[in-house]
């Protein structure tokens, strides 16, 4: 969760944008949130909820994939693809103002 994302909760910590909520939440479960994001995300479902049941809603889709695909692997077809498409992906970083 970036400061644009973090920007996107509205005053009750829910976020405003499905996208960028749902994204957030994969980070904060992966682990890839910055400590004070971490820290205010971790504050904010002591206190709510309806939050706090959708992170272990996703928690729980995630572990469920996890052992779901974990003897399996991929066909050699789809990591080629996949391999050539991030080589494709390039990402562009833009400054915003009036972000938390």
């Amino acid at each position: 969760m970036n400061d644009r994302e973090a920007s996107a909760l509205d005053g009750r910590g829910r976020d405003t944008t499905d996208a960028a909520g749902r994204y957030a939440l994969e980070e904060a479960l992966d682990g890839e949130l910055s400590p004070a994001l971490a820290e205010r995300l971790a504050r904010h479902l002591e206190s709510c909820t309806e939050c706090a049941a959708e992170v272990e809603r996703v928690r729980r889709i995630k572990e469920l994939v996890r052992r779901s695909c974990a003897e399996q692997s991929a066909p050699p077809a789809l990591r080629e693809r996949i391999t050539v498409e991030y080589r494709r992906v390039s990402v562009t970083m833009r400054r915003t103002t009036g972000g938390v």
